[in-house]
């Protein structure tokens, strides 16, 4: 009944990415202090911010909402939990037909964004990828980017010939849509397929702010690599500052504003740019707060 109730759900996921982007921009650099950041791109389906709570360990987490029939359900695609582990699942391309067959003890990839909500660090990540193969669901390919406080960050994605786990080089990392793998042995200029050039501005931006790399920072680089496209624009911006377990979110490509969530607290009010006195701390909880609802406060 259980592995019923599994594909059962696995099907309704694969079904709903039909309608995919060929977006999404996330990082992580090692600076003076540690900073993530993630650019969800996708069509006006609905988000929503969430954290998850087991035992002293929250997990934040953005999700967006996909439907199947008459069934509703959010997907997670980015969070952090307050132990620092950062986690983007995004789409990779192209898509590769897998001829991978699904066994007891394998995992497929979208599983391995949410296992942040248990684990304290990427060597907890490469734990499990050294010993589980990683399987895409055919006709949808993800890779992960994880990245934690000690100045570790991988990017995970799977191959016919198993499991590839590109670790980062030197202080910072960026996951575009392109397979990372792709890279071995190359330099950042030779980067092909989808999102290549988005790739090329987040790591030439980083390079050349990376001694002092702040907040700031973090949102001109996801300015700069924001998706203008009508049909699946830049939703929300995210930059994290693992140290104090904060959020800090502009909305709709509006750089001018910014909200900050702490993820201990789990309340998310103004931090830069609201002119409004008026305006209230909202909580976020386990169930969701809709970006909708949001911003009607």
């Amino acid at each position: 009944m259980i592995k019923t109730l599994f594909f059962t759900a696995l099907f309704l996921i694969f079904i709903s990415f039909k309608d995919s982007a060929f977006a999404c921009t996330s990082f992580a650099v090692f600076s003076d202090h540690v900073f993530y950041g993630m650019n969800f791109d996708f069509a006006t389906f609905a988000i929503k911010f969430l954290i998850i709570t087991n035992g002293n360990m929250k997990t934040f987490h953005m999700a967006f909402k996909r439907t199947y029939g008459d069934v509703d359900f959010f997907a997670n695609t980015v969070g952090m939990n307050t132990n620092g582990l950062f986690a983007s699942c995004q789409e990779q391309f192209p898509h590769e037909e897998t001829t991978l067959e699904f066994n007891d003890g394998d995992m497929y990839i979208f599983q391995l964004h949410d296992i942040i909500n248990d684990l304290d660090s990427v060597d907890d990540i490469i734990k499990i990828t050294d010993k589980t193969k990683i399987i895409n669901v055919p006709g949808l390919n993800l890779h992960n980017l994880f990245a934690d406080t000690t100045g570790n960050a991988i990017v995970a994605e799977s191959r016919q010939d198993g499991n590839a786990v590109t670790r980062m080089q030197g202080k910072f990392m960026v996951m575009t849509n392109f397979a990372n793998y792709s890279l071995d042995g190359k330099t950042y200029t030779e980067a092909k397929g989808e999102g290549a050039d988005r790739y090329k501005i987040s790591h030439e931006y980083i390079l050349n702010s990376i001694h002092d790399f702040t907040i700031e920072n973090g949102f001109e680089l996801l300015k700069n690599a924001c998706n203008h496209d009508p049909k699946y624009p830049t939703r929300c911006s995210m930059v994290f500052d693992p140290q104090k377990n904060n959020v800090y979110i502009a909305l709709n490509r509006d750089y001018s504003k910014i909200l900050k969530l702490s993820i201990e607290n789990g309340f998310i009010e103004p931090w830069k740019g609201y002119k409004n006195d008026h305006l209230k701390s909202v909580f976020v909880g386990h169930e969701g707060l809709l970006v909708s609802d949001l911003i009607k406060y």
